[in-house]
């Protein structure tokens, strides 16, 4: 997904859909895109250097594969990905 607003970007770190602004912090594809966005925005201002790895991933590995994770699901900001996060443990 590319982001070519400055609005479409506050919507995305709000976890706002771009179509009509309705909440989807529910919704783990808006959580993953703005935890994403935030991290490029961090490295874009140098703000973000990590070194080593992260479960025998490069932090550069990591934000690919949530990258990855999100083109999967078709993700573009619209509507609902993920469904909303599950209450209950795991089995």
């Amino acid at each position: 997904m590319t982001i070519s607003t400055c609005p479409d970007g506050v919507k995305i770190l709000s976890a706002l859909d771009l179509a009509s602004g309705k909440n989807m912090a529910n919704d783990a594809a808006y959580t993953l895109a703005r935890a994403l966005l935030a991290a490029r925005l961090n490295q874009d201002a140098g703000a973000c250097v990590p070194m080593g790895t992260y479960g025998g991933l490069t932090f550069e590995e990591v934000l690919d594969a949530a990258d990855n994770l999100l083109t999967q699901v078709g993700f573009d900001g619209t509507g609902g990905f993920l469904g909303r996060r599950s209450r209950t443990a795991c089995s």
